[in-house]
C-alpha cells in the first residue's frame, strides 16, 4: 500500500470502512507530519493532539461495531483558526469554545449528509 499522504480521501475512506486502515493510524501519521513540518511552515497555532486521538479512537470503535457514518468518518480534518485559539491567547477561551462547538456541529451535519 502507498503511504497515507499519497492516497486520495476516497481511497482512505474505503480502507477505513473495510477496516484495512485505522483512523488512529491516520491521525498519528498526520500528527507526525505536523510535528515534522510545522516548525518550518508555521501552519498550526494550536494542535489538539489528544482530542484528535480521542476522536479517532471513537470513530474506530464505531466502525468496528458496523456503524460507519459515511465517507468522512474517521478522516481527520484541520480547521483554520481565523480568529485565535484558546492555547494561543489565554484571554479568549469563551470565544474559542463557541467556535469549536460550531465546528463540531457542522462536522456532525456534514457526516449525516454523506
Amino acid at each position: 500500500m502507498k503511504a497515507i499522504d499519497t492516497q486520495t480521501i476516497s481511497t482512505i475512506s474505503e480502507l477505513i470502512r473495510s477496516q484495512q486502515l485505522s483512523p488512529v493510524a491516520i491521525v498519528k501519521a498526520c500528527l507526525a507530519q505536523i510535528e515534522a513540518l510545522n516548525p518550518r511552515l508555521n501552519a498550526f497555532i494550536t494542535i489538539l493532539e489528544e482530542d484528535a486521538l480521542n476522536a479517532a479512537n471513537e470513530a474506530e470503535k464505531e466502525i468496528k461495531k458496523g456503524n460507519w457514518r459515511g465517507a468522512l468518518h474517521g478522516i481527520p480534518v484541520a480547521v483554520k483558526d481565523l480568529q485565535t485559539s484558546p492555547r494561543a491567547v489565554p484571554m479568549m477561551p469563551k470565544l474559542c469554545s463557541k467556535y469549536l462547538w460550531v465546528i463540531k456541529k457542522r462536522m456532525e451535519v456534514l457526516l449525516s449528509m454523506i
